[in-house]
């Protein structure tokens, strides 16, 4: 078992632990055939990303209540809503990088892109929000998925992250969030960009 399967698993317990009602609402998992023939029409060889389809297929951003899972109210997108994406070009229009895809979106069109350019950033999830001004050259927020998840694991423990199952929000404790998104995402370092 890699690092990478460990975070899922504690991720896992985190999610059913803190945020069971949006945890239930994330599909299955995909079997490994569709996963590699899905990759394969988005045209990126992961295998982060297939470990994390393994666990859950996410969610369609077409049904409702969009099950936030992660930071800024995110859910993960099924991997069919990120080839759907991917083919209809919707983000590629707004950025003037074509190899982000987007794997983590909430209800207002904002989210996280993966990025599956070969260089330097491969790996790392880029922001894509209007109102943060991130969206023609949306700029790396978490180093890599493990860093997103294990950002994530300790924004719940540390209560950084509150589900709000009587108004089926995510709250965000901000000052919380970010001390933790500083030291796990030293060479993003969103914050300090900005």
């Amino acid at each position: 078992m890699n690092q990478f399967d460990v975070l899922l698993i504690k991720f896992d317990k985190i999610l059913k632990t803190y945020n069971e009602k949006n945890y239930n609402r994330l599909k299955p998992p995909l079997q490994a055939k569709e996963i590699d023939s899905l990759l394969e029409k988005i045209g990126v060889q992961d295998e982060y990303i297939k470990m994390l389809y393994s666990w859950k297929n996410g969610f369609d951003n077409t049904e409702e209540p969009l099950p936030m899972i992660f930071s800024f109210q995110c859910t993960m997108l099924s991997l069919e809503m990120v080839l759907h994406y991917k083919e209809s070009n919707y983000y590629s229009e707004f950025t003037k990088m074509k190899d982000l895809l987007m794997m983590f979106e909430n209800s207002d069109g904002e989210g996280f892109l993966f990025n599956s350019r070969v260089g330097k950033n491969y790996g790392k999830i880029h922001l894509f929000s209007t109102p943060l001004l991130s969206i023609e050259s949306p700029y790396p927020y978490f180093d890599s998925l493990s860093s997103m998840l294990e950002t994530s694991i300790q924004q719940y423990e540390k209560g950084g992250l509150i589900y709000d199952e009587l108004n089926d929000y995510l709250n965000t404790n901000t000052d919380i969030n970010i001390e933790v998104y500083e030291k796990l995402n030293p060479e993003s370092n969103f914050y300090n960009h900005t």
